[in-house]
């Protein structure tokens, strides 16, 4: 059963989470941080946080974004995020933005 699968913003491939689109979540929370757990999703391919909706993201970004070598699209533009970008985004090979 895949559930997350179905959720509007979040695209798969088989069972493995592929896309995450934040402001297609249309989640009602005032903060929304990226967890250190999005390590754990290691067939996404595109991560997209367009802040200027009204839920942007807050916090810092987490260095396990790093671990995610399938990644090709990062978007964390118009958002509430602090600190520095990690560097261990720099082994990302595939990024294309």
């Amino acid at each position: 059963n895949k559930p997350h699968c179905n959720w509007i913003g979040i695209e798969c491939r088989g069972r493995n989470v592929t896309t995450i689109d934040f402001a297609m979540l249309n989640m009602s929370s005032d903060i929304i941080k990226l967890p250190t757990e999005i390590g754990f999703l290691t067939s996404l391919r595109s991560l997209l946080a367009d802040g200027s909706n009204n839920n942007p993201l807050t916090g810092t970004i987490p260095s396990e974004l790093g671990v995610l070598t399938q990644l090709t699209q990062i978007g964390l533009y118009d958002n509430s995020l602090h600190g520095n970008i990690p560097t261990e985004l720099g082994t990302l090979t595939s990024l294309n933005y």
